[in-house]
């Protein structure tokens, strides 16, 4: 059966892609850096609210640079959806997919730096890198956490919302799964934990570190592969913690 042929009227012309644009952001140093660039391509989609619509496709280019390393991370942004605002008139909601660009050369050096900067601390065995991954304990009521720093000897936990549950507590089994096309697990105990002081600064959250215990060595092998930021998992970066006896039960 002959399609149907439209009428050259009937046809619109698409509407046509701007080319990239091109942005330059500078951060203090190569760790603020590298956790803007995990903050970014870790979630799903970024909605910002702007006063001059872009169509569907419209990429940007971003140059991260940072003070001690001469070459910068590329992040790509690509937009998939704009659309009025609802509570805003003349206003847009438009939402952004951000990716890692092919050149490594910029990640690489900046990774580079957190490890040299590394040799001079002395309470940690392993640099840190800042990934970030929002994560639950699995429970209807359970605090928003993020997962900001990730090392082969431990993970730095904070809370975004709600507070810290009773199990928490130095010494207390500990279970950390990363989502992924399969799930690393991850296993140790609480080290230290922090709450806020009472008069104290109204911007500080409780948090708590973790100290790995003798993971599997396909394991370590994935962990060194992500605090390379080789692999990573596709947005958003998601993970489940556990803790006393629910970690004990949930450990491979």
């Amino acid at each position: 059966m002959a399609g149907l042929v439209p009428h050259r009227g009937d046809v619109s012309p698409p509407t046509p892609v701007p080319a990239p644009v091109q942005l330059r952001v500078v951060y203090r140093n190569p760790r603020s850096m590298l956790g803007e660039f995990t903050r970014s391509v870790g979630r799903a989609a970024v909605v910002l609210e702007t006063a001059r619509p872009l169509p569907v496709g419209a990429r940007f280019d971003f140059q991260l640079h940072a003070l001690g390393v001469g070459l910068p991370v590329e992040v790509r942004g690509e937009v998939f959806h704009c659309a009025p605002a609802p509570a805003a008139p003349g206003r847009y909601q438009m939402a952004v997919r951000y990716d890692a660009a092919g050149d490594r050369r910029g990640l690489d050096a900046a990774l580079q730096w957190l490890i040299d900067a590394h040799r001079d601390e002395k309470t940690r065995e392993h640099p840190r890198v800042p990934l970030r991954f929002q994560g639950t304990d699995g429970s209807p009521d359970s605090p928003a956490y993020v997962v900001r720093d990730l090392s082969l000897g431990g993970a730095g936990v904070e809370l975004e919302e709600g507070r810290l549950p009773a199990a928490v507590r130095p010494g207390a089994p500990f279970l950390l799964e990363l989502e992924g096309s399969a799930p690393l697990v991850l296993h140790g105990e609480v080290a230290w934990v922090t709450l806020p002081r009472p008069g104290g600064n109204a911007w500080a959250r409780p948090a708590f570190g973790a100290r790995f215990g003798a993971l599997r060595r396909e394991a370590v092998e994935r962990l060194e592969k992500l605090l390379e930021l080789r692999g990573l998992p596709r947005p958003p970066w998601k993970a489940r913690l556990s803790f006393a006896m629910d970690a004990v039960a949930r450990m491979p």
